[in-house]
């Protein structure tokens, strides 16, 4: 009877489902999931070090899944593609792995704008989750808890200035009323550029990139905002 929303992505798009479960429930909107594992939701792009599978589940997504739930919405998320702080190496469906920073901004900004393109030619609303804040790799926020002192000793730094992912992001926003670009990095570190690892006494993260599911659930409000 209302509206259906699908939530597409990979693992950061199931960490906002705690979020956007109680969203959907206030809405009357039916959502469901079609998650990509270890897979961005850009069509044609896959990460280099795993989801050899990628190319044929974004497939299965987009050519199946998507056409048989019939979502009014589609929510869009996954991690960042270009933070210096973790980087994500990145391999094209017809290009191969991409190297040259000129051809990674050149073969994402492609892709993304095909993949948002081909949603909304299909009558289809898209939002679009920008990626969180995220801690350097080699650095678990909820490890330095285990081992700190004090609380103060496990923030980090995250980068405060939109990347070029993000800068597409939003002009894809502003040139078309169907598609939103939604910018959750000061729910997740109200203190941005500096990130603390516990938020309203929630835990926010439990690796260096992926939310707590508790810390991600208080932050039904401010997404419905």
């Amino acid at each position: 009877s209302g509206p259906r929303g699908l939530l597409v992505g990979e693992s950061h798009a199931g960490m906002l489902a705690p979020a956007l479960v109680p969203v959907a429930e206030r809405q009357d909107l039916t959502l469901a999931a079609a998650y990509l594992p270890y897979c961005p939701w850009v069509r044609g792009l896959r990460y280099n070090l795993f989801g050899e599978d990628c190319f044929a589940d974004q497939d299965a997504a987009y050519d199946r899944r998507i056409a048989a739930f019939d979502p009014d919405i589609v929510v869009l998320a996954n991690r960042p593609l270009d933070d210096p702080a973790s980087p994500a190496g990145l391999v094209d469906a017809d290009e191969g792995p991409l190297v040259l920073p000129q051809q990674i901004e050149r073969v994402v900004e492609a892709r993304t704008r095909a993949t948002v393109e081909a949603l909304r030619g299909d009558g289809r609303q898209v939002v679009i989750v920008e990626p969180i804040p995220v801690a350097p790799d080699d650095f678990s926020p909820i490890t330095c808890l285990s081992q700190a002192t004090f609380e103060d000793e496990c923030r980090f730094e995250a980068r405060d200035a939109p990347g070029a992912q993000e800068r597409l992001f939003r002009s894809l926003d502003d040139a078309d009323d169907g598609v939103w670009s939604i910018d959750l990095d000061r729910l997740v570190c109200p203190d941005l550029p500096t990130c603390d690892p516990v938020v309203d006494d929630q835990v926010v993260m439990y690796d260096s990139n992926h939310l707590a599911t508790g810390f991600a659930a208080t932050l039904a409000d401010g997404l419905e905002a």
